[in-house]
């Protein structure tokens, strides 16, 4: 497997791959509103330049990853491009363990680079980077920065859609908002390299956008929301769930809210009487999924506990197999997504970011919200940020129980972060501005 992700071709490649990125990126920019389009290209070259750096860390500081597994796909890919185009676009149309005989040619390759390696392109969601990065490796010439630079363009592109969701609810909290969704240091430093993560963060800004936007081509928001929900489900479709699961209960909520007394009462009776009617069965397939959760939490565990920790494991270093011991196990992993590395943990320069911005969420939580006019939020905007927040709570409940290394929720939490820091921005304005309106 490739061990450098630096070579000569770079040179070349990297301009090439700016000046196409930079041409797409003005006729985007032209469409967005022109009290913001300040922010884009700001956020774009950042996020560039965060896409050099991140490989940097990958190549001089770990020295490995499953990126380099990735960029090894690539190239692999690739080759079948020289050879036949026909035997190229089958591989990338067919599922890698497909019996196609592109497929199995290609599988054949990658088993030359090793048992291990052969097991990460096998599935789907990973073979699917590889596949995206190779159709963009027809510009760059197998040069890791270059791909990585459009990988940095499609997680750009997500926040930007999430941070055009929040600016158009509250428009006049653009620089707070444009900061939290655009220029967070894990956003525009981890968000990048050719990896799932920048694909998922482009579909899932997609998903939002679209279904919160006020745009009143409803067919056209329909295709995007059907294409973002598949780029979710071809690369993370855990994240999809989470988004799905928070979107039905955000507008549960809403029209929950508009039942009077008696609608109320009627549907707590309902829902606890179904309950009661199928406890018994109801509570053995809790029983099997707590179980499930468990034994795949632990073996997660066992597999981080035989690595050497160096202060970038959890603090979770057992499950105890009880309701208890499992509510306690999910406590501490929210703490490992949400608050942790803490400052004392600093032991490594990559986590000064992280540290950074968990400072600046304790400063968004406690720090007292200037209103400088009253806004009244419309009942979308409050559907909104009912999303908002639990999404980025189900997300980190999935990724608490399942991740227990400091550097790798560090990406895995990205998504999160734009809903995270603006959401509860969001949600304390709101409760101030309501506190202000009691008070006229």
């Amino acid at each position: 497997m490739n061990t450098t992700l630096f070579n000569n071709i770079d040179y070349l490649a990297v301009p090439i791959a700016i000046i196409v990125i930079i041409f797409i990126a003005y006729f985007i920019k032209k469409k967005q509103p022109q009290a913001i389009q300040l922010y884009f290209y700001n956020a774009l070259l950042l996020r560039l330049l965060g896409s050099l750096c991140i490989a940097v860390v990958y190549q001089y500081i770990y020295g490995y990853g499953d990126t380099f597994s990735y960029y090894a796909h690539t190239q692999i890919i690739s080759s079948f491009r020289s050879e036949s185009f026909y035997s190229w676009w089958q591989i990338i149309i067919n599922s890698p363990t497909s019996s196609n005989v592109h497929s199995l040619a290609c599988m054949d390759r990658v088993l030359e680079e090793g048992y291990i390696s052969s097991l990460v392109y096998s599935l789907p969601e990973n073979a699917n980077v590889a596949k995206i990065a190779s159709v963009f490796n027809i510009i760059c010439f197998n040069s890791y920065p270059a791909i990585a630079m459009f990988f940095g363009f499609f997680s750009f592109l997500g926040c930007w859609y999430i941070f055009r969701v929040f600016y158009q609810f509250f428009p006049d909290y653009k620089k707070q908002l444009a900061l939290l969704c655009l220029f967070l240091p894990s956003l525009w430093f981890w968000g990048n390299g050719i990896l799932k993560d920048p694909i998922s963060l482009v579909g899932l800004g997609i998903v939002v956008f679209n279904v919160f936007c006020n745009n009143k081509f409803w067919i056209k928001r329909l295709v995007l929301i059907a294409l973002g929900s598949a780029i979710l489900l071809n690369t993370k479709s855990y994240i999809f769930s989470a988004l799905l699961l928070a979107l039905i209960l955000a507008y549960s909520i809403s029209i929950f809210k508009k039942f009077d007394l008696m609608g109320k009462l009627i549907f707590f009776v309902v829902i606890f009487g179904s309950l009661g009617l199928f406890y018994s069965q109801s509570s053995i397939l809790i029983f099997d999924v707590f179980k499930e959760i468990i034994s795949t939490s632990q073996l997660f565990l066992n597999s981080y506990s035989s690595v050497s920790d160096e202060g970038t494991g959890g603090i979770v270093k057992q499950i105890d197999p009880t309701p208890f011991g499992f509510l306690n196990f999910l406590f501490q992993g929210l703490i490992n997504v949400f608050l942790r590395p803490f400052p004392w943990e600093l032991r490594t320069i990559i986590y000064v970011f992280s540290i950074l911005e968990n400072l600046l969420l304790y400063y968004i939580l406690f720090k007292k919200i200037k209103i400088t006019s009253i806004i009244t939020p419309s009942p979308k905007a409050l559907i909104f940020i009912r999303f908002a927040i639990l999404f980025f709570i189900i997300l980190g409940i999935i990724i608490g129980i399942t991740t227990f290394n400091l550097g790798t929720i560090s990406r895995y939490r990205l998504p999160i972060l734009p809903f995270l820091f603006a959401g509860i921005l969001c949600y304390r304005i709101i409760r101030v501005n309501k506190k202000n309106v009691q008070h006229i």
